[in-house]
This record gives C-alpha cells, structure tokens and sequence, in this order.
C-alpha cells in the first residue's frame, strides 16, 4: 500500500479537553502503519447549538487539526478513528450535545471519498472557521476543490483568529512589561491558552538599545529552554529576533516560528529558515530600532509601499526555496509609519490578501493609539482589543497582544450573549 497525508479536525468541550485532545492524538499517532506529521494549536469557539438548546450544552470547545500519513484506507481509517472516540469517552447522544472528542476525517490525499457513511471532502468542513483555521496554522497551501485552505478561511463570513502573547525579556519594553516573569505562563488557566507565545529579548522601541547576538541569548536562552515543546497541541514557539545566528540556536531548541521584525535584514536569514523548516513572520519597516523621523513618505499610499515590499520579499524567500505556506507578513504597524499611516493599514488590511499568505498585525499599545486616547501604553488594553475584533472580523491569521486575557474575556462575553 501507498502512504498518503490525510487531514483531521478534532475537538472537545466535555471534561479536560486539552489532556482528552492531547491522548486522542496519541492514540491515533499508534494507528499501525499511521504517523502524526505535524498538530496545530489550540482554538477556542463557542458551540454551534440549535435554537432552544440547554443551557447546560453552552461549553466553549477547544478545536485543533492534524496533518497525519498513513497507508489505511479511508474506510478503515475512518473506523480506527471511531475506536479512538469510544475509548476517549464519547457517546453517541443528541446531534450538538457536548462530546468528550470528536474527530472528521476532512481530506485523504487528492481523493474524494463517497461511501454511505464517509464523505471527503468533509460536507460541512469548508464552513467552519474551527475546522479551517486550525488547518491554515499546519498546511494553508493543502488544496480542497479547487482552492487552498487559506483560500477558504478568508472566504467565510465569521473569521477565527490565531492569538499571539507577547513575552519580553527586555529591560526597555515600550509597554512597560520588560523582564516579564518567566513563570506567568505557568499561571495561564487552560481556558486562555494562546495559540502562540513570542519571546523577544531585545526592544525595538525609538532609541532602543542594539544588542550583540551573546547579549540577546543570554537573555533568551534560559526561558526558551522552559517551554514544553513535545505536547502535541500547544502553544507555538515564536522568537521575535532579526538575528540569523540567534535564529538558528532557537530552532535547534524545537521552536516554531521566526518573527522577524527586520523583514530580512540580516542575508543569512532565509538560509537559517530553510534549513530549519520552520515558518517566519516578514515584517515591514524602514529602520530597527523604529525612528519616528523616518517614515514612509506622506504622498505615498501606506498599502501600496509595504505591497512592494512584500512581494521583493517574498521573492526572495521562492529563490531560497521557501514556500508561501511557511511565510507570514505583518504591515509593521508604528515601524516607519505615522499615525495616519498605520490606521491605514489597519482599515484596509484585507487588501494584503491577494498576497496569498498568512497575514500578521501587532498593534497592541502602540504610540498611533496617542491619536485616540492619552492612556500611557499599559493602559491601552480596551482600545486594543477593540481593534482586534475588527482585525478578526476582517480575517488576519494572527494577532498579536499584550494582555491575552483580557481579549479571551471579551470573546467569551461576545460568544455568550450571541448563544442566548
């Protein structure tokens, strides 16, 4: 038999979800002849429920993907798979009621699958934002009848974003949370867990101080080494550096992602991505640290500059051998811009779709908020998360924040008062 890649949808909002999800995709990596080769993160969504539900089906699922290999048919795996619920728990009761673990088959290969009791493409897969952004974390190239799942995702009415924490280790932070304790992450409940943490040593604030590459480990090192990196849905490890050498020590830790604010600044960068096999974040800017005096001209349009750079960047990375599927932009909101300019961007964010990437946006506590409030940046949480919610809604992948929490009680409070 042949090995073909299959993608799965799991989720759960019976009992302790993360540990059920965790042993699912144990149980399912022990399938003979079946190997997981790559998880997303977790996702939060609130429950699709018929009107008059009780009150009591009202449970936030936790959702993630998996992109497996196996050399099962899709029958069979199919019925392995439903082995795997019943030993997890799950009961066959009411359509919508809550579930210990619930697991779709949503591709097989390039096959299309039609048996009475299996369908593939999933019927129902390409509507639901739970099901698609958790596969666009793994694989937003995986083509589904004609379009790619990133493809997908943007085309639904409600968006699901992936969220971002920020993690300084820095003495100099603009937003006053430098030196953050490394053992916050620790306190983070189940219900608030990101789908990344971005673990930054060095600031990039106006006036900040450059760091040598020994300096920037030192402080990264030790706190990198406290992530949990073998779990198979976790949080995804970003490093926020512009340094080629600082890079390739942390992918040989088993990090994730690569937030590179430099937007390629350092020649030897997509040398260390490629050979790493990990997924960056290009960033727009005219200058780290950021200087206000340097911005893009004003007769410029904002969209239309950080366009051409992108795509000089994203060449650059097709000649390394570097897909899209492992690239992510981020306009650089406050990095070479005025105010007018990153609330710009912000507006029209979804112009960058045509792109054909993943799409990142750090604007949590910015100095163009200074437009709309005199808040110093640890208080500008409320004007961030409003503008995350509209940052979502207009589809960006990722998020990025400082306060977590706070943008998780506010979902929360959104979904809630949308299922009464």
């Amino acid at each position: 038999r042949h090995q073909l890649k299959a993608t799965l949808s799991l989720g759960s909002n019976l009992g302790d979800s993360l540990h059920i999800l965790n042993e699912t995709a144990s149980l399912i990596d022990s399938i003979t002849s079946t190997k997981i080769l790559k998880t997303s993160s977790i996702f939060r969504s609130a429950p699709l429920l018929p009107e008059n539900a009780p009150s009591s089906w009202r449970k936030v699922f936790l959702n993630c993907a998996a992109l497996i290999e196996t050399d099962l048919n899709p029958v069979e795996l199919l019925s392995s798979l439903q082995e795997i619920e019943r030993k997890m728990g799950r009961q066959r009761g009411e359509r919508w009621s809550p579930r210990t673990v619930d697991i779709d088959i949503i591709s097989f290969g390039s096959e299309n699958v039609e048996q009475p009791n299996l369908t593939i493409p999933h019927p129902e897969a390409l509507k639901r934002n739970f099901v698609l952004s958790p596969l666009c974390e793994i694989c937003p190239d995986l083509t589904i009848n004609g379009k790619t799942i990133l493809e997908h995702k943007r085309a639904l009415p409600s968006q699901l974003s992936s969220w971002m924490q920020i993690i300084n280790v820095t003495p100099d932070s603009f937003s006053g949370d430098g030196l953050l304790q490394t053992n916050r992450r620790d306190s983070i409940s189940p219900s608030h867990i990101p789908n990344y943490f971005d673990i930054g040593g060095e600031s990039t604030r106006p006036g900040a101080k450059t760091l040598t590459t020994s300096e920037e480990w030192a402080r990264l090192e030790k706190i990198l080494l406290s992530f949990e990196t073998q779990s198979w849905f976790r949080p995804k490890i970003s490093l926020d550096t512009r340094n080629a050498l600082t890079a390739a020590k942390a992918i040989d830790l088993g990090i994730d992602l690569i937030n590179d604010v430099s937007g390629l600044g350092d020649p030897e960068m997509p040398e260390v991505i490629k050979s790493g096999e990990i997924d960056i974040v290009v960033m727009h800017n005219l200058g780290i640290p950021a200087n206000p005096k340097q911005t893009i001209p004003d007769k410029e349009n904002p969209v239309e500059t950080v366009t051409r750079f992108f795509n000089e960047k994203l060449e650059t990375l097709d000649k390394e051998g570097i897909s899209k599927a492992r690239v992510l932009i981020d306009p650089g909101i406050g990095f070479g811009k005025t105010a007018n300019h990153s609330w710009q961007l912000l507006q029209n964010i979804d112009q960058l779709n045509h792109l054909g990437v993943r799409i990142m946006v750090g604007h949590s506590r910015k100095s163009f908020l200074k437009e709309i409030t005199a808040a110093e940046p640890e208080d500008r949480d409320v004007h961030t998360i409003a503008i995350s919610q509209q940052l979502e809604k207009k589809g960006v992948d990722v998020i990025r924040v400082h306060n977590l929490e706070a943008h998780y009680h506010f979902l929360e409070s959104v979904w809630r008062m949308a299922s009464q």
